[in-house]
């Protein structure tokens, strides 16, 4: 029998239903057009899907991270980092959410450049990109949808323990595990996460408002349309409308669209 620790399931349901909302399951095949490494970079984001994030220096003031945030990234994130790093290059389809809040407050406290070569999703975005000094998309795209407060404001707590155990009955059913106390575990993480969500916020002074809005499946379209997207990708006039400023570039829509990601662009 196959013996699942609680931590690793819990790793796994956090990355499910609080981070990841494109399906990767279903990953799309990426073609490099040419030899010149033209479309390298889509191509690592795609090789990069649920691997955990590694950090590399390129030089003495330039990080890389590149891949998922999982938990321990955040870890690794410190051991990677010092007083010397200026700059993070950022490339990663996001992850846990308690992860990257916390990289996103220690990005805040050093006043880091974020560079987007590739995608910044999901925390990566809500976190990792807006808590840069500076935030510069030099290739790829930003994409948002959601956060913890807004998942648990939409969907309440009931709800997401129904729905967990749909999902993981089956594994707690194996192992023999206890399904109650890793829904506790569950939560108790999740409420630190809302409260750190909520002290990054207000020192970036951003509204949950943005959040609450990327957490619907209209993403801010009028429900009567009956549209649903997995991402919001923000032009430089609706970050602007949001008050989230130091933005250089822009989204390359189309690279999102290679990826197979339904995404929304204004």
């Amino acid at each position: 029998m196959n013996v699942f620790k609680l931590s690793n399931i819990l790793t796994a349901i956090t990355l499910l239903f609080l981070l990841w909302a494109v399906n990767c399951r279903d990953k799309p095949e990426i073609t490099r057009l040419n030899d010149s490494g033209e479309n390298d970079w889509i191509a690592r984001i795609n090789d990069n899907r649920g691997k955990p994030a590694k950090f590399s220096r390129i030089t003495s003031d330039t990080l890389l991270m590149e891949g998922g945030i999982q938990k321990g990234t955040h870890e690794e994130f410190l051991k990677n980092i010092d007083d010397e790093v200026r700059v993070l290059v950022l490339n990663s389809t996001g992850g846990c959410t308690n992860e990257g809040v916390k990289i996103g407050l220690d990005i805040i406290d050093r006043d880091i450049t974020v560079i987007v070569e590739g995608m910044a999703g999901s925390s990566a975005a809500n976190y990792i990109f807006l808590a840069g000094k500076r935030k510069i998309i030099k290739k790829g795209f930003v994409a948002f949808h959601g956060n913890s407060t807004a998942l648990v404001e939409s969907s309440g707590w009931e709800n997401i323990r129904i729905q967990l155990y749909e999902e993981t009955s089956e594994i707690f059913e194996q192992t023999g595990q206890d399904f109650e106390q890793f829904f506790r575990d569950y939560r108790k993480i999740v409420e630190e996460t809302i409260t750190l969500e909520e002290i990054f916020l207000r020192k970036i002074n951003l509204s949950q408002d943005f959040f609450d809005l990327t957490q619907t499946a209209s993403m801010g379209l009028s429900p009567e349309l009956d549209y649903s997207f997995d991402f919001f990708i923000p032009s430089p006039d609706t970050f602007k409308k949001w008050g989230i400023e130091n933005i250089e570039g822009s989204s390359d829509i189309q690279a999102a669209e290679k990826l197979g990601i339904k995404a929304i662009y204004y």
